[in-house]
C-alpha cells in the first residue's frame, strides 16, 4: 500500500512498481507456530531472503492511498494516513511502513517503523 497526499475521495490510482516474487507473509499457515526467539525468527527471515533473491522481478500495481495530514519540506515531515480498512482486512500481524526519498537522484528506504497489531512481541524483542 503507498501513500499520497490528500486526494478527492476515490481518486487514487495505482502505481507501477518492480518487485521480486518473494514469500507473502499472509500465505503462512494460520497454525504454524510463531518463532520462539529472535534467533528463531532471523532464521525464519534468512530462508525467506535466500529463496527469494533466487525469484525473478517482476512487475505489478500497488494499491495507493491518501493522506489525511502531508507536511513535507526539505529536511523532515509529518504524514498521517488511516491504516484501519488494511488492519481489519489482514487481521493481527506485523506491518512494517516504510518511508522512501530520492537523494542523490537514488530511491531510499529512510526510516521504517513496525507495527505489532492484535499479537504480542515474543521474549527478547523490544
Amino acid at each position: 500500500m503507498g501513500i499520497t497526499p490528500p486526494r478527492e475521495e476515490g481518486s487514487y490510482p495505482t502505481r507501477a512498481y518492480k518487485y521480486t516474487n518473494q514469500p507473502h507473509p499472509y500465505e503462512v499457515p494460520a497454525d504454524a507456530p510463531p518463532p520462539q526467539s529472535v534467533e528463531g525468527a532471523r532464521e525464519l527471515f534468512d530462508e525467506a531472503k535466500q529463496a527469494s533473491e533466487s525469484q525473478e522481478e517482476s512487475f505489478g500495481d500497488l494499491p495507493m492511498m491518501g493522506a489525511s495530514e502531508w507536511k513535507v519540506s526539505e529536511h523532515e515531515f509529518d504524514i498521517v494516513a488511516d491504516f484501519g480498512d488494511v488492519l481489519e482486512e489482514y487481521g493481527p500481524g506485523i506491518y512494517t511502513v516504510h518511508v522512501w526519498a530520492v537523494l542523490h537522484g537514488e530511491p531510499l528506504v529512510i526510516s521504517k517503523y513496525s507495527i505489532w497489531h492484535g499479537i504480542d512481541r515474543p521474549e527478547g524483542y523490544e
